[in-house]
């Protein structure tokens, strides 16, 4: 779940805030990707939390990432202003489950002497998705800007289909072997 942490945050807040600063200007635009995303985030995480939301959240939040991002690339080079504000919405909340399921697997699957490793590692991985903007940049003279995102998309929800995939194959009883 890592990637989809920030990668998901960093397209509501820098992608579609530059594609949509193009037709409105200020420093409104990322003003409001940021306290939509961010604060989306922290609420879904104050909710999943209260629900005692277990691995599904991870499901959850991918699957919303892969949403948020076939709205962006629907959205092309130049998304509508409430096209803009729901694909943050959707992002920052699949950005705000991912950080909570991934940070909970560590924490309960990670032996107490390694635990704060694996965290750094969790980290690393979700800090690179900072980097996706300026990836989606390279691509965007051969690739477009709708082509790169469609198949974040496609990775997102291949993710959350592995996720559920995991969290069915450990809640299913073993069986007896018998000779």
């Amino acid at each position: 779940m890592a990637v989809w942490v920030f990668s998901s945050a960093s397209v509501a807040m820098v992608t579609m805030a530059a594609r949509i600063g193009e037709r409105y200007s200020g420093p409104w635009v990322p003003g409001i990707a940021a306290a939509v995303t961010l604060g989306s985030g922290a609420v879904i995480q104050l909710i999943a939390r209260r629900m005692n939301a277990g691995p599904q959240a991870g499901v959850a939040g991918a699957t919303l990432a892969a949403i948020g991002f076939l709205l962006a690339a629907a959205g092309g080079p130049a998304p509508s202003m409430p096209l803009f504000l729901v694909t943050a919405l959707l992002l920052g909340c699949g950005y705000g489950l991912c950080l909570r399921d991934g940070l909970s697997d560590v924490e309960s699957m990670a032996p107490a002497e390694i635990r704060g490793i694996l965290t750094g590692l969790f980290y690393i991985g979700a800090y690179l998705g900072f980097a996706l903007p300026v990836v989606l940049i390279v691509f965007r003279p051969f690739a477009g800007v709708t082509a790169p995102l469609l198949v974040l998309a496609g990775l997102a929800a291949t993710s959350a289909v592995f996720r559920v995939v995991h969290i069915t194959a450990d809640q299913r009883p073993c069986e007896a072997v018998t000779a």
